[in-house]
């Protein structure tokens, strides 16, 4: 039995819970040999048999537990095909290089669309593979690395979670002052005795201003939080759902269960 090392990077990690997951999911593995998930440094590094347990298969056991694996893609252009064996010769020069996903060589094209696992294997592996099998590949300016390609899905990923919380704060800051003016005016109108409690208050005011106070703002609350629970919300409720599936629990399970909890008792009462 080969053993091969392969260095995964994981995505969707947020606490040192979320490692111990992704080290538990990847032991249970079949052909898998031995893990260690640095949180960190967000990576995971495999110790497999490749003859019983191929990289797709393990990446799609590591989506299935609620995480992700970085992956990148690049087109080469092939020179020196002339049929559908110099087709099947570059595909499997290609493959045999570590950290390889798929392969799909159009000879038609002259092009070679690659899969990998960024940081695994450079761009200058690959072209040393294809020469070494007897073909070319066209040198074109400006081709990412696959550490560039790494560096970039890491960065559309804090991308994405600032847009989020530029989206929800966007909802609950207008919520929480809104909340806070409601109070006040409550008090001011029930002629400012703090003393008094909320409902016995909204008794000695105007009943309509009372029923904007006490029935009318809380549904325009609920307005306002139901984009940021929705929005926000969804990764860690599916991710808490992926870690139920899978008889664990991690950050995502706290966060959904506490959110959803008090979103959910606040539309009761309402």
């Amino acid at each position: 039995m080969s053993v091969q090392q392969i260095d995964l990077p994981i995505t969707g990690m947020t606490c040192a819970n979320c490692a111990r997951n992704v080290e538990r999911t990847l032991s249970k593995t079949p052909g898998v040999e031995s893990v260690n998930v640095n949180f960190a440094t967000e990576r995971a590094q495999v110790s497999f048999d490749p003859a019983t347990l191929k990289l797709p298969d393990m990446i799609e056991r590591v989506d299935k537990a609620g995480y992700g694996v970085a992956q990148a893609a690049i087109d080469l252009p092939i020179t020196g095909m002339t049929c559908a064996s110099c087709v099947r010769n570059v595909e499997r020069a290609i493959s045999k290089q570590s950290g390889i996903l798929s392969v799909n060589v159009n000879l038609a094209t002259e092009k070679a669309t690659v899969s990998y696992l960024p940081g695994s294997v450079r761009r200058a592996d690959l072209i040393k593979a294809v020469e070494n099998a007897g073909y070319g590949v066209l040198d074109l300016a400006n081709v990412k690395e696959p550490e560039d390609v790494e560096r970039a899905a890491r960065q559309a990923e804090i991308d994405r979670q600032r847009r989020l919380v530029i989206i929800g704060a966007s909802f609950t800051i207008p919520l929480f002052v809104l909340s806070m003016a409601r109070d006040l005016v409550m008090t001011s109108a029930a002629g400012g005795s703090m003393a008094m409690s909320g409902m016995s208050a909204a008794s000695t005011v105007n009943p309509a201003v009372s029923w904007l106070l006490w029935s009318g703002w809380p549904f325009a609350f609920g307005l306002l939080a139901l984009p940021v629970q929705i929005l926000l919300g969804r990764q860690y409720i599916v991710g808490a759902y992926k870690a139920a599936r899978n008889r664990t629990t991690n950050m995502d399970t706290l966060i959904a269960l506490g959110s959803s909890t008090a979103f959910i008792y606040s539309a009761v009462v309402l």
